[in-house]
């Protein structure tokens, strides 16, 4: 499972700067995932081919943040996006972030951690049935916000939040 590259990566490249390597001084261009399964882990492999760097990238998944050392639900497959950090949870690392990637669990972002985010950040709440945040929860921060579920509204810089084909997304299966 992945989500539809031509609609996601515009709005990654919209921000201008997540493509671009992480300098030492800071998380400027900063993806945070939560969530490591297959398709987390397919969605960052195909971001990293289409030429994002993976150290800007920080892993989450039930355990806590992906990091080099980590010995619990640990596999080669996430091992890959391991970083060096002491960070350990998805409370640590969303700071400053530019944008959260969820394939995970409903309810996982809360809206203090979305208010801790980068200015205007991009928010892909996709676990399904129920989203890692609702588009409610998030509003007053002014995200660009999609989520796949769809009975759930979209928010995408929209007049009075409707979503349209081209800033919306759904997850799509590959077979």
């Amino acid at each position: 499972t992945l989500f539809r590259s031509n609609g996601q990566l515009s709005l990654i490249d919209d921000q201008g700067h997540l493509l671009e390597p992480v300098s030492d001084a800071g998380a400027k261009g900063l993806l945070v995932v939560s969530g490591a399964g297959a398709a987390a882990l397919t969605c960052l492999n195909l971001l990293c081919k289409l030429g994002l760097n993976k150290a800007n990238i920080i892993v989450t998944d039930i355990e806590g943040v992906v990091y080099k050392g980590r010995k619990v639900l640990m596999d080669p497959d996430k091992e890959r996006f391991a970083q060096d950090t002491a960070a350990r949870t998805l409370a640590d690392v969303i700071p400053g972030a530019d944008i959260f990637l969820g394939l995970s669990a409903g309810g996982v972002l809360k809206q203090d951690m979305v208010r801790q985010m980068a200015e205007r950040p991009l928010v892909l709440a996709l676990a399904n049935p129920t989203p890692e945040i609702l588009p409610e929860d998030v509003k007053a921060r002014e995200p660009k916000f999609s989520t796949s579920p769809a009975w759930v509204p979209r928010l995408m810089d929209e007049p009075e939040n409707e979503a349209s084909p081209e800033t919306s997304s759904r997850t799509s299966l590959v077979f």
